[in-house]
């Protein structure tokens, strides 16, 4: 009886222990499935939460552009921001709009104020600092039809419409408080094509104004047919920053528009290796399907990723994904980006540490003139920043 009495005595003993330490246990594995999970994933739950949305959701590109977070509140929601890290993000919104998708949104570190993602995407006071000069290249370009802007005899840019998946913040085409989505009037379109189609000496034709891949896949399908159509127009080239903002976009139906008319060029914009996620690099695994032709131009920007090994990482990252740091580019003394800017010294120092690794070596280019730079002439398919 003895024996029986301290078996029980010890048996209820260890379940009154486990009582105790089970919470203890349970709490322990939280913290090392939080630890070891993936950052974006569990800010991701957390912006599903926020928004009351579901996977389904999330996985819908137009879901993704009609919950572009704008508003500081839900920001402050997601991210924990200080009421003065708050304010201040409303004063600049004062001046320039801002908006980011869920999707780029959930890529911030924890650490967010140091995240490259988070200068990137979120508003900073240091635009509202003087200096630089206001972009004057839209009306010092010629314009010789409705949407068409000629930035050498050879290559035209068409644009399309004046949407972006994000507003970035190093983008030196800020948008004012007020100023509205829209695309380029279907009838301006057919005069901007006619333009392309009578002047036979266009050679390359940049689909943008915005990014193009926003327009839905019957306008899309139509401007390439066009294009597809005229002997005369050797590269079709497309400028985005769909892959890295909104990879939801990168759909079966897009590819197959894009596949139809192959091989259609893409310059798009990797500035971090922490833009290259697993959902970005399905995106850029279904466009090489479709045979497009990837270049990569990453601009460099202070406190992003102005330092070689920075640089380095993206490099690698993007040589696994079958693409190359094409081009490195210095923004522009513009007004409202001073902050992002290098000096052309420190350029060249990155430039020279990428060759020393062995790596492919992209090509630098600095603040350039459309109309001087000998890069331009030659083919360089730049980006507008």
């Amino acid at each position: 009886m003895r024996e029986m009495g301290a078996m029980c005595q010890n048996f209820f003993g260890k379940l009154e222990l486990k009582k105790i330490f089970m919470p203890y246990v349970d709490a322990c594995k939280a913290m090392a499935i939080n630890h070891f999970q993936d950052p974006a994933a569990i800010r991701k739950n957390q912006i599903l939460q926020i928004l009351g949305a579901s996977e389904d959701d999330w996985q819908n590109w137009r879901w993704q552009q009609k919950n572009r977070i704008s508003d500081s509140r839900v920001l402050e929601q997601i991210l924990g921001l200080s009421d003065l890290e708050r304010k201040r993000i409303e004063k600049v919104g004062k001046v320039y709009q801002w908006a980011v998708t869920p999707y780029y949104l959930s890529l911030i570190d924890r650490n967010y104020a140091e995240s490259p993602i988070y200068k990137q995407a979120i508003p900073d006071t240091q635009e509202l600092s003087a200096g630089g000069c206001v972009d004057s290249r839209e009306s010092s370009q010629p314009s010789p039809a409705p949407g068409v802007t000629l930035v050498h005899p050879q290559r035209a840019v068409l644009k399309v419409t004046n949407q972006c998946a994000m507003l970035c913040r190093h983008c030196s085409n800020k948008r004012r408080p007020g100023q509205l989505d829209k695309r380029t009037a279907g009838w301006d379109m057919t005069k901007a094509l006619n333009y392309i189609r009578k002047n036979k000496e266009i050679k390359e034709v940049i689909i943008g104004g915005g990014d193009a891949l926003l327009l839905n896949d019957q306008t899309l399908d139509w401007i390439l047919h066009q294009l597809h159509c005229m002997s005369h127009v050797e590269i079709k080239r497309i400028k985005t920053r769909v892959p890295v903002t909104l990879p939801q976009r990168i759909t079966p139906g897009l590819c197959e528009v894009l596949r139809r008319y192959a091989p259609v060029h893409i310059t798009t914009q990797f500035n971090h290796s922490r833009e290259l996620s697993l959902e970005a690099r399905k995106a850029l695994e279904r466009l090489q399907a479709a045979g497009v032709v990837f270049a990569n131009q990453a601009i460099l920007l202070h406190g992003v990723n102005d330092n070689p090994l920075t640089l380095k990482r993206l490099q690698k990252m993007l040589q696994q994904a079958r693409m190359e740091l094409d081009f490195i580019v210095q923004p522009r003394n513009i007004k409202s980006i001073q902050h992002f800017r290098t000096s052309e010294e420190d350029g060249r120092q990155i430039i020279n540490c990428l060759q020393a690794s062995g790596l492919s070596s992209p090509t630098y280019i600095r603040d350039w003139n459309r109309r001087q730079d000998p890069n331009v002439a030659n083919g360089h398919p730049g980006i507008d920043i």
